[in-house]
């Protein structure tokens, strides 16, 4: 319920709603980071855009 939440708030309002030091520290626990991270939301914004 919680991601579902997240999810909506974030679509919403966007990344500047965050606080930067959140925004800075955002990964996969993995390979992706944040400008990664970043790129895959601007990559499925524009898919449904489109």
């Amino acid at each position: 319920m919680a991601a579902i939440a997240g999810a909506i708030s974030g679509a919403r309002l966007g990344p500047d709603a965050l606080p930067q030091d959140l925004v800075d520290r955002l990964t996969d626990r993995g390979e992706w980071g944040r400008d990664r991270l970043a790129e895959l939301g601007r990559r499925a914004a524009r898919l449904v855009e489109d």
